[in-house]
Formats: structure tokens, C-alpha cells, sequence
């Protein structure tokens, strides 16, 4: 028969089992139900980085990539004019929580071209903005631009860009993207590639779950954002 001293440890371990069974089925609920998304939000700031040389050109009107409302951000190339500058747009006014865990970031930028003619525009360069500069993963694609005007995504719901995010950094007005162009093909007449709008839409995961931390004096303690529960 057990003892007293037995039940008790018994008990204990029950509830501490418990407890922990709990907090792992929250924690894979709010995974499974909760993830949230903001977005898609357009950038405040818009602007042609400064290059050099005469085959990268800068963009014209970079804040008519603000709305999508058919007037465009413009930059002209050509076999000689081979690059453009990068259009950045930056501040784009999230307000993920600060409890959260960030899951992905999907950019969208509207976007085509005047005509083909064995010419085209393709992507140069397109990255995530992390703190004020250009970082993670590399998502130009080689697909040429279209004369039908459209969205193109980059990134995606689960991807980060290779990189790790705090929602303070998401949030911040030097969180953004930028994208530049360039000409392929054959020598011949100016391309304009046009932008008429960049939005971003970042998914993530808002805090649920309890933390669950056993005691050494025999108690299991649950704490979640409505307080705490003790079980003795």
C-alpha cells in the first residue's frame, strides 16, 4: 500500500504531466488556429538609390509606387543603359504585436513593360529591407516582364528570406524592400519599366500558449496572458 509520502508524489507528477499535456495541445492550437496576417500594407517612403556610372539609371517618380492607381515609378534602358538603380520602398506602418513570432513576408509589386520586340526587362535584384539595408535571400526572377500589367509576388506566408525577425523589426519605418531592373536581348529602342505599386502582407503567429515551469517545492505553475494557475 502506498504511503502518504508516495500519494502525494504520485499526485504530483499527475499534475505535472498534466499541466505540461496542456500547455503542448495549446501551443500546437494557436499554431493550427491562430496565425494571423497584416496586410497588405503600402510603404510610406519610396526612392531611387544613388549608383554611378551611365548604364544604371535611376528610377522616376519612386513615390508613384505608393497606391495602385495607374501612374508609375519609371526607368528607362536600353542595350546601353543596361541597369537600373533600385527602387526602395520602406515604412510600411505594421503593427504586428510584440508578443508574436513572425512566420513570413510577402512582397507584391505591380509592374510592366511598354513592348518586347526581341528586347525585354527582367529582374536585376529584389531584397527585403532589414534595418535599413538590403539582406537575406536574393529573389530576382528571370521570367521577363509582362505588357500586361500585374502583380508579381516575392517571398511568401512561410517565407522569412532566410533571415530571423523580431516584430519591433517589422515594424519599424526602416523595414521594406527593394527591387531593380535590367535590359535583355537585343540592341534597339528604349524599354520603360514601370512600377505602379509595391505592397508587403507579413503573416504570423500571435502568443497563445502558457509557459509551464514545475517548481522545485512540489507545485506545477502555468502562466499564460490571463495570469497564472498553481497546482499543488
Amino acid at each position: 500500500m502506498a504511503t502518504t509520502a508516495q500519494k502525494r508524489r504520485i499526485a504530483f507528477f499527475a499534475a505535472a504531466i498534466g499541466a505540461l499535456s496542456l500547455a503542448l495541445f495549446s501551443l500546437w492550437f494557436s499554431a493550427q488556429v491562430f496565425a494571423a496576417s497584416e496586410g497588405p500594407n503600402n510603404a510610406d517612403v519610396l526612392a531611387t538609390t544613388t549608383g554611378s556610372g551611365e548604364d544604371i539609371i535611376a528610377w522616376s517618380n519612386p513615390a508613384n509606387a505608393s497606391t495602385s492607381n495607374n501612374v508609375y515609378a519609371t526607368v528607362v534602358l536600353n542595350s546601353v543603359s543596361l541597369q537600373s538603380e533600385s527602387l526602395q520602398a520602406t515604412d510600411f506602418d505594421f503593427a504586428i504585436p510584440s508578443d508574436a513570432t513572425i512566420v513570413g513576408i510577402k512582397v507584391e509589386v505591380e509592374r510592366k513593360i511598354n513592348t518586347i520586340n526581341g528586347r525585354n526587362i527582367q529582374d536585376l535584384s529584389a531584397k527585403i529591407i532589414k534595418t535599413g539595408s538590403a539582406q537575406g535571400d536574393e529573389k530576382a526572377g528571370s521570367v521577363n516582364w509582362s505588357i500586361t500589367e500585374a502583380y508579381v509576388g516575392y517571398g511568401g506566408e512561410t517565407d522569412l528570406w532566410g533571415l530571423t525577425w523580431t516584430p519591433a523589426q517589422i515594424n519599424a519605418t526602416d523595414f521594406g524592400f527593394q527591387i531593380s531592373a535590367q535590359f535583355v536581348g537585343s540592341a534597339g529602342a528604349n524599354l520603360t519599366a514601370s512600377i505602379d505599386h509595391i505592397r508587403i502582407t507579413v503573416t504570423y503567429t500571435p502568443f497563445q500558449g502558457p509557459h509551464v515551469r514545475i517548481e522545485s517545492k512540489g507545485s506545477t505553475v502555468i502562466d499564460g496572458s490571463k495570469g497564472s494557475v498553481r497546482i499543488q
